[in-house]
């Protein structure tokens, strides 16, 4: 998932719906971005939308297993009701 933001959005349910797909996001840093993310488990986060498309032929070998384990670990049901 491409998200790249440029706003201090407050919480980004995008990217949590991707992970829990194991599908791994690549995002700016603003708003909830850096507190959300964990750089190379869930994408990877970086500065400029050039740094981003650097970085997609790092997820070819991407762990999605890992990926999905970290939403269900960070934004179960429970947790996020």
């Amino acid at each position: 998932l491409v998200f790249p933001i440029e706003w201090p959005e407050p919480f980004g349910l995008a990217p949590v719906e991707a992970w829990a797909c194991g599908t791994p996001v690549l995002a700016r840093p603003y708003g909830s971005v850096p507190e959300l993310h964990f750089d190379g488990v869930t994408g990877y986060v970086r500065d400029s939308i050039a740094e981003l498309a650097a970085m997609v032929p790092q997820l070819e070998g991407f762990d999605r297993a890992r990926c999905r384990a970290y939403a269900e670990r960070n934004f179960s049901l429970t947790r996020m009701c």
